[in-house]
């Protein structure tokens, strides 16, 4: 009896510590599951960061090319609005710098949100339109186009921040432009003139 005693003390003994045992494990195998979702949660947040940083360094670098291209366009676009017009070559040179405008928009969209595709289409059409209408603009169009360059520099700033703070950009142009399917440059052009002037 005394022996049968001493059998149930030991069994139950040995239970209690592999029961301690089990837990330890447990507990152990816990952290380690921690420790290691912890660091693969650092690593992803550390890619992130590298893929941000990449991202932005691409589109500081296509916002440099593009504006670089657009600020020709502007100095253009005031020779078409002077008395005496654009000569010969610097027509050719401003229609060659809006296809490079159009060319490089189309290489270095990827980086961008397409919400922002119509708003470049917007300027495009604007210096197509006054390659077409040379000898017919005013100071009052240079004065519009002042307006629509500063767009341009609204423009490159949300792109470039857009994604990576929330600056509350809406990729919606500060001018409300109006453009119909089949409208042509100079019909886009001279609708939203009228419609500025009118304001």
């Amino acid at each position: 009896m005394q022996d049968s005693k001493k059998i149930e003390l030991l069994f139950e003994h040995k239970l209690q510590t592999r029961r301690i045992l089990l837990e330890k494990l447990l507990l152990a195998g816990l952290l380690i599951v921690a420790a290691v979702f912890g660091n693969f949660l650092v690593e992803k947040y550390k890619s992130g960061l590298v893929e941000r940083k990449f991202l932005l360094e691409k589109r500081l670098a296509a916002i440099e090319e593009i504006g670089g291209v657009y600020s020709q366009l502007t100095l253009h676009f005031r020779n078409a609005t002077s008395s005496s017009g654009s000569s010969d070559e610097q027509l050719r040179k401003y229609k060659e710098d809006i296809e490079n405008f159009s060319h490089l928009v189309g290489k270095k969209g990827m980086l961008f949100d397409e919400k922002y595709e119509e708003r470049f289409k917007n300027h495009l059409w604007t210096h197509l339109a006054a390659t077409e209408m040379q000898g017919e603009m005013t100071k009052d169009h240079y004065a519009f186009g002042l307006i629509i360059f500063q767009d341009f520099e609204n423009l490159t700033r949300e792109l470039l921040w857009s994604e990576t703070i929330n600056s509350g950009a809406t990729g919606k142009s500060a001018l409300q432009f109006d453009i119909n399917s089949g409208m042509k440059a100079t019909e886009f052009f001279n609708k939203n003139y009228e419609r500025w002037k009118s304001h």
